[in-house]
């Protein structure tokens, strides 16, 4: 007869893990979640014979629950908001996304792309740390907003993946002299015209 002895298995156990009690199969109750439950289970399990006088045997078994890629990665916020100044060089830092993966291991390595609203890549996102850079030079009488899509990826044989909106202003500069609307304008007065005409 093959039992758990409860007293010396890791506190819980025999919550999720059952011992047959004629074949000593060890089988899973329920569904453990590895975000939730205890990632490693010892289990001492007894096997008695049926003589007299009854003689056991103990074995320790240590049971490892191995994550599976079952979350997504969520970013701190739906939306950011960053501003640039219009002259600021390629390179030049705006900001950082960031997104968080409940998994573990691989399945939470997580990646940053730019996936949607910067046509003619002038900004950059770094895949490891989400900061976005600079990346082309801007102007802000042609371009006043970029509204970028960027998704956060993790590393999982099946990988999943969110995505967060990213708005950027564009904030002027003085770099424009002001002009004349006409090249040339020409008008006409009256001899003894009165002042203030």
């Amino acid at each position: 007869v093959y039992s758990l002895l409860g007293d010396n298995s890791t506190e819980g156990a025999d919550e999720f893990i059952a011992v047959n009690r004629i074949t000593g199969a060890v089988t899973v109750k329920q569904r453990i979640t590895y975000d939730n439950e205890t990632q490693s289970v010892e289990l001492l399990i007894s096997a008695s014979d049926q003589g007299t006088p009854q003689r056991s045997a103990y074995r320790l078994i240590f049971i490892t629950v191995v994550d599976t890629n079952d979350n997504r990665p969520v970013f701190d916020f739906d939306v950011y908001y960053f501003n640039i100044s219009e002259d600021a060089t390629p390179g030049d830092n705006l900001g950082f996304v960031g997104a968080t993966d409940l998994d573990d291991g691989i399945n939470a390595q997580i990646t940053y792309r730019i996936v949607a609203g910067d046509p003619n890549q002038q900004f950059n996102v770094n895949n490891y740390t989400g900061e976005i850079s600079l990346s082309g030079s801007l102007d802000r009488e042609m371009v006043r907003e970029y509204n970028l899509t960027i998704e956060a990826r993790d590393s999982g044989l099946a990988a999943l993946n969110s995505s967060c909106r990213v708005e950027i202003i564009v904030n002027d500069i003085n770099d424009n002299p002001p002009r004349f609307s006409l090249d040339r304008s020409e008008f006409y007065i009256r001899e003894g015209s009165s002042a203030g005409t």
